[in-house]
């Protein structure tokens, strides 16, 4: 669960809207939720929370080798890319499952 962090408000004031976080438990970060598409958008985000995503994935116990198939075949980006929405979809059920 998120404690409370500049990541948790920053969560928190983004997604207030239950039909999108419905949407995003539902089909995922993937299907493409305005400022997380874009790779630079994305970047910008684990620069500046960089701690608290990486906090957050140890709490969800993920490891950035288990975000995808083949670990020699992804770009760091990549990795940054799922790790983001990972914890997003898991903020979103978790906020959806209070």
């Amino acid at each position: 669960m998120l404690t409370s962090t500049r990541l948790d408000h920053f969560l928190s004031d983004r997604f207030t809207d239950q039909d999108e976080m419905r949407d995003i438990v539902q089909y995922g970060m993937s299907q493409g939720i305005g400022g997380f598409i874009y790779s630079s958008e994305l970047r910008d985000l684990w620069d500046e929370y960089e701690n608290d995503w990486e906090e957050q994935l140890d709490d969800l116990d993920i490891h950035f080798a288990s975000l995808v198939d083949d670990v020699n075949r992804w770009t760091m980006q990549e990795y940054i890319e799922k790790a983001i929405w990972a914890v997003v979809e898991n903020y979103c059920w978790q906020k959806l499952n209070a």
